[in-house]
């Protein structure tokens, strides 16, 4: 009786062992470079003057903000959720509903991100992190 007691609570160590390493596995490994502040530095390999630039701000909890300049100069921000997914797509929902969602192909080396429409980046802008 003692030897069976013994191999079931063997057994339900080596579940609870398997399980708990294969939970963090997920947690561990996934890192994104995509939060911080981006400041839109070029469209397709053209520069961009400073006052024709644009931001996003990405944050880590999956939320954001987009801010763009009226020709007055005024600034406005338009508020995001983001979701990074496999194959360097970026999703995009902006709470106001009347500017729906994007989504584009994004590559970063962690100073510099490109957008693309596409996966070959044919046509892309360049945001530099400040």
């Amino acid at each position: 009786m003692k030897n069976k007691f013994c191999k079931v609570i063997m057994c339900m160590t080596m579940v609870v062992v398997a399980l708990s390493l294969s939970g963090c596995e997920d947690e561990d490994s996934w890192f994104s470079d995509i939060p911080g502040r981006w400041q839109l530095v070029e469209i397709d390999g053209r520069y961009v003057d400073e006052w024709d630039c644009d931001y996003y701000t990405f944050y880590s909890d999956g939320t954001g903000y987009y801010t763009y300049y009226d020709r007055y100069g005024y600034a406005y921000d338009e508020d995001f959720y983001w979701e990074e997914r496999t194959g360097g797509r970026l999703y995009i929902t902006y709470y106001d509903p009347s500017w729906g969602s994007v989504m584009c192909y994004f590559r970063t080396d962690g100073r510099y991100m490109d957008f693309s429409e596409t996966p070959s980046f044919y046509h892309y802008t360049t945001y530099i992190r400040l």
